[in-house]
């Protein structure tokens, strides 16, 4: 079995116990009231940085909204 960009939990555990340190540092900037809205920047470089420049901002514009 092959896992591409997956995260694959043991019992009890969360994803977030599974982030590197980095990503402790990057939800305490993004979050306020437990509510999330990435900058575009960390959307790009962590979720869809393999696509062109211009679908991304297209995708970023239309799907993500702050909570």
């Amino acid at each position: 079995m092959i896992f591409h960009n997956a995260f694959v939990l043991r019992d009890g555990e969360s994803l977030y116990d599974m982030y590197p340190p980095i990503f402790y540092e990057i939800w305490e900037k993004i979050t306020i009231d437990n509510k999330i809205m990435l900058p575009f920047d960390i959307f790009r470089e962590l979720f869809i940085g393999d696509v062109e420049l211009e679908k991304t901002k297209e995708v970023y514009d239309n799907f993500w909204s702050p909570c």
